[in-house]
């Protein structure tokens, strides 16, 4: 499954990487591409998958850096059990709550819905 979510995200870094957009990069973007997994999930046969599998691809890339290389570890405490829709929506609540950072890197808005949804306990 992971395979296949790498391999479909790669051939959409593809295309995308072939634009000088850098509007890409933001999570302007990334929120676009969340509210559209999250529609696709309560039954919106419209959303772009393409837009879900960005935002799939982003969040599972962000939570294996953050295994591989404990960068922020200990901040952010992802239970074990949520699923890649929970963390869209994380993601979509965000963003939307937080307008006035949209145009920062997906990176900081995907690090900061995180640290916001799933604190660690200390």
């Amino acid at each position: 499954m992971r395979l296949l979510l790498l391999l479909l995200l790669g051939l959409q870094i593809n295309a995308y990487a072939q634009s000088s957009d850098k509007k890409f990069e933001s999570s302007e973007h990334l929120l676009a591409a969340c509210n559209a997994g999250v529609r696709a999930i309560d039954g919106d046969r419209t959303a772009p998958a393409l837009d879900w599998n960005i935002c799939v691809g982003y969040i599972t890339g962000f939570l294996d850096g953050l295994l591989s290389e404990r960068v922020n570890a200990k901040f952010i405490c992802v239970p074990e059990k949520v699923t890649l829709g929970q963390l869209a929506r994380v993601m979509v609540k965000h963003f939307e709550a937080n307008p006035n950072t949209l145009h920062h890197h997906r990176v900081m808005g995907i690090e900061e819905a995180l640290v916001r949804a799933y604190p660690c306990r200390k």
